[in-house]
């Protein structure tokens, strides 16, 4: 693994907790929702990162889903203060269905 890829890594694991903090504090659903941040995938450039969000029972996933991405505005400016780096990543929001696996 070269600096870049290491460099790369660590960034999307900052990234993933930073978002994962904002959803735990913003509370966008009751206490028997579990809402995961499974990946974030960051571009050659790293100016933009997929984050992948898992939310579990599925019943609502949908409509909770939707309350996060209007959210964004906000997450990105969380992620814009909080990250400690001189540009923040675009953020786009995925349902870890909406991941295609790879083997």
């Amino acid at each position: 693994m070269d600096h870049k890829e290491k460099k790369n890594l660590s960034r999307g694991e900052e990234i993933g907790k930073l978002i994962a903090k904002y959803i735990e504090e913003k509370d966008f659903c009751d206490r028997s929702v579990i809402i995961t941040v499974t990946d974030v995938e960051l571009n050659d450039r790293m100016d933009i990162a997929k984050i992948y969000i898992s939310i579990f029972p599925k019943d609502n996933e949908l409509f909770i889903f939707q309350d996060i991405e209007k959210d964004v505005y906000y997450m990105q400016n969380f992620l814009n203060k909080n990250l400690r780096c001189r540009m923040s990543p675009k953020i786009k929001l995925l349902l870890v269905q909406d991941k295609k696996l790879e083997y």
